[in-house]
């Protein structure tokens, strides 16, 4: 059941905002979408390292065990010997998760990103008035 945000009690957005805090961690999304593009597979540990540029598996192993405490993914120990064998697969919580993931990919490709920065207005006008000031020194 969907319900209106300014509608929740002030228990219910604590409960709403811990959890998308928790998916919007950094990582956490690029996580999700390695799933997301490897539909009913489950994904090991190396494999999130080679495909995840720049995560430290410390990371990585941090962000995961994140994802699994929210009941995102789960894990499977498919061979108990050492080392073990230990895949990552979505819940149904994290399936229910990959509409908003596409919507964050079909937003990231079709909306315009600025690539140049804008000054802010306190600088324009900083500008500005160094540009009088130099101006009043040249005509004086």
């Amino acid at each position: 059941m969907l319900m209106m945000v300014s509608k929740l009690n002030e228990k219910d957005r604590k409960i709403v905002s811990f959890f998308t805090d928790a998916i919007c961690k950094k990582w956490n999304l690029k996580i999700l979408g390695e799933f997301y593009q490897k539909p009913e597979q489950a994904i090991s540990f190396s494999e999130f390292e080679k495909t995840i540029m720049g995560i430290s598996p410390g990371i990585l192993s941090k962000r995961l065990q994140e994802l699994i405490s929210l009941n995102v993914i789960q894990i499977i120990i498919s061979d108990p010997r050492t080392p073990k064998k230990v895949k990552y697969f979505l819940t149904p919580v994290g399936r229910s998760l990959e509409p908003l993931y596409k919507t964050i990919v079909d937003l990231a490709l079709t909306v315009p990103l600025s690539k140049k920065k804008k000054s802010s207005p306190k600088k324009q006008k900083d500008k500005s008035f160094r540009t009088m000031k130099a101006q009043q020194v040249k005509s004086a």
